[in-house]
């Protein structure tokens, strides 16, 4: 197992130079950010994740309706997990938009994560 970190998408997607440089080659990419969804960044965030030798093992962005950052409410409220947000949260990630007015909520959460090695 591999540990990793959560890391901002950034810079245009030049952001993966400190994760490199505290040692480490896997992150969780976030953005609540859904102008950064271009094909211009995605193109500059495998380019320049590659050149640090960073593996990206998954992306966050923020999605619609309410979201309980706790291990009660969690599980039935985040994600694509609750049928009766799932359209509407599958339909928002499919277009890049984060949310049907375009912004999401910042949930807190861990900085350090693990990530099976593949």
């Amino acid at each position: 197992m591999e540990i990793g970190v959560l890391n901002g998408l950034t810079n245009g997607g030049r952001c993966f130079e400190h994760v490199s440089q505290f040692g480490l080659h896997v992150c969780q990419l976030v953005s609540w950010d859904s102008s950064q969804a271009t094909k211009a960044i995605a193109e500059t965030v495998v380019k320049e994740a590659a050149r640090a030798k960073v593996r990206i093992c998954a992306m966050w962005s923020g999605v619609p309706g309410p979201a309980e950052w706790n291990f009660t409410r969690g599980p039935v409220t985040l994600g694509l997990v609750p049928p009766e947000y799932r359209a509407e949260r599958v339909a928002v990630l499919k277009s890049g938009r984060t949310s049907p007015s375009g912004s999401a909520r910042r949930p807190s959460s861990p900085t350090v994560v693990s990530s099976p090695r593949t």
